[in-house]
C-alpha cells in the first residue's frame, strides 16, 4: 500500500450547501476517512496510526 504526503490540510468545508448538520458532518468526517485515517501517512518515515474508539453518531476513529 503506498503512503501519501498531507502538506496542507483539507479545504474548508462550508455548511451552506448542505440541507442539515447531520450532512455536513457526515461529509467532514468522509473527508477525514480519506485524509487521514485511509491515507497511510507517514511522519519522519514512521506510519501515522488513528485510535479507534467506541462508535458514536456511527463514527469511531479520532485523534
Amino acid at each position: 500500500m503506498e503512503s501519501s504526503i498531507l502538506n496542507t490540510p483539507p479545504e474548508l468545508i462550508a455548511f451552506a450547501g448542505f440541507d442539515s448538520w447531520n450532512d455536513y458532518e457526515n461529509e467532514i468526517y468522509a473527508v477525514y476517512l480519506e485524509t487521514v485515517v485511509n491515507a497511510n501517512l507517514l511522519f519522519l518515515n514512521t506510519p501515522v496510526k488513528v485510535r479507534f474508539r467506541p462508535t458514536t453518531k456511527d463514527k469511531a476513529f479520532g485523534i
